[in-house]
């Protein structure tokens, strides 16, 4: 993913790495303070962090880009974030946005036929793309398509009120006889209702106007 996307914005510089007994160890960016604070015995939140609350007030335009952009970086690359929560984003002190968790490929995009063919997995690959439940695949139920992981369905109580299920297709979605697997819409969604994201701008931004305030806003619905 590193180096996939690297130069993109939001994704952390990779300078080098090393092998120690058959770990692999990367040296990379430092990309500073976490999106939101840490819960009870150390879990993640949805609250803000004190830096990212005041990043969002006092330039809620300027975050608001900063996500969408972090957002973009991997989604466009052929990456989905399965494992979605405010700690897995960072903010460095010139406000840029950085996703510190490698996402996951999406069945179906070209980095993942790409890694597939470079490590040799072609029976992975065929299950991801033409296995039971893969996107594209036929069904009768939503049961018969595959499920993301928690995360992507709110599991740290982390969406606003009302979305706590998360994305539709996250749940495994048989639509006119065809799963629905996830694609960047899913992460628009994942931006529009989850705490410490746009909704968290919309509330407490001071915008430079109102048609400004309006245009984020037209976002979100």
């Amino acid at each position: 993913y590193l180096e996939v996307a690297r130069g993109r914005r939001g994704v952390p510089a990779l300078y080098g790495g090393w092998i120690d007994q058959e770990r692999v160890y990367y040296v990379v960016q430092r990309v500073d303070a976490s999106l939101v604070r840490r819960g009870t015995r150390g879990a993640p939140s949805g609250r803000p962090s004190p830096l990212w609350l005041k990043r969002c007030q006092d330039a809620p335009v300027e975050a608001a880009r900063a996500l969408l952009e972090c957002f973009r970086s991997f989604t466009d690359a052929g990456y989905h974030m399965e494992d979605l929560h405010g700690s897995q984003f960072t903010l460095n002190d010139a406000g840029e946005v950085f996703a510190i968790d490698a996402p996951e490929s999406r069945p179906g995009a070209p980095v993942a036929a790409t890694l597939d063919w470079a490590l040799r997995r072609p029976k992975d690959a065929a299950r991801r793309t033409h296995g039971p439940g893969a996107p594209g695949r036929n069904c009768s139920r939503d049961d018969d398509c595959v499920r993301t992981s928690d995360m992507e369905r709110c599991a740290l109580r982390d969406c606003i009120r009302g979305f706590e299920a998360g994305a539709r297709e996250t749940r495994g979605w048989c639509r006119r006889a065809t799963c629905v697997g996830v694609d960047a819409r899913t992460h628009v969604f994942d931006l529009a209702t989850r705490t410490w994201a746009l909704p968290l701008i919309l509330q407490e931004g001071r915008f430079p106007s109102s048609a400004a305030k309006r245009r984020l806003e037209e976002l979100i619905a």
